[in-house]
């Protein structure tokens, strides 16, 4: 594979990015370790701007309708529009190392201090709801549910209204993102295909750090 383009200067020295590019408008956006949200020309990789959070930016952006969603280290969850200028941010007191996602009118992400936080898209708080340890792992929507793991071992399932549904435990923390399958094989969700699915049968994937991978099923409901 020839090498199209490459630019040593995107993040500071000694920074990492741990966030994964995301197409925004004609450009590319990704975070970096050294606080920084870049937009990027896919073309020539030049920076077209940057963006200063207080915090590391490991949390990969969620774009709709021209704004681009994003967590940092600094404890804030940002939108952004497509010329870097700050709409709102709201303050989810501990560092966010998760991806938000988006349903239909909502916002959701967990934080470091165990937190997961359903928002409009105007940055309004609608519900949350408190776990025994941090929240790193990007959520899972399907048939208005609402799926994550917690560092606490739990998987955890509420309603878009803040209604838990289940749980179910794990020996260990979870990080991961389930991977949701229809009974006939086809994706629902995923970490790189976040479009919402419906199904009366749906089977549930994820790993634990307790070396196991998991499969549930819709009609046990966690159990």
């Amino acid at each position: 594979m020839n090498e199209y383009w490459k630019n040593d200067n995107i993040i500071g020295i000694g920074a990492g990015i741990g966030s994964s590019p995301k197409s925004f408008g004609k450009n590319l956006i990704i975070g970096a370790n050294d606080s920084f949200l870049y937009s990027i020309n896919p073309k020539n990789g030049e920076i077209v701007w940057k963006f200063k959070t207080n915090g590391i930016v490991y949390s990969t952006p969620v774009v709709d309708d021209g704004i681009a969603y994003f967590g940092s280290g600094d404890g804030f969850l940002y939108a952004i529009d497509k010329k870097g200028s700050m709409k709102w941010r709201f303050n989810s007191s501990g560092r966010i190392m998760s991806s938000p996602v988006l349903g239909k009118d909502i916002i959701a992400f967990g934080n470091d201090e165990g937190t997961f936080f359903v928002l409009d898209k105007h940055g309004n708080i609608l519900w949350k709801h408190q776990t025994g340890a941090a929240i790193r792992t990007t959520s899972s929507l399907v048939n208005d549910r609402i799926i994550f793991g917690s560092h606490d071992s739990f998987l955890y399932c509420f309603d878009y209204e803040g209604k838990q549904q289940w749980k179910f435990q794990t020996g260990g923390p979870m990080w991961t993102c389930p991977c949701i399958v229809d009974d006939d094989g086809a994706l629902l969700w995923s970490v790189s295909n976040q479009n919402i699915g419906k199904s009366s049968n749906y089977k549930i994937y994820f790993g634990s750090f307790d070396g196991g991978m998991y499969c549930l099923n819709s009609i046990s409901e966690g159990n």
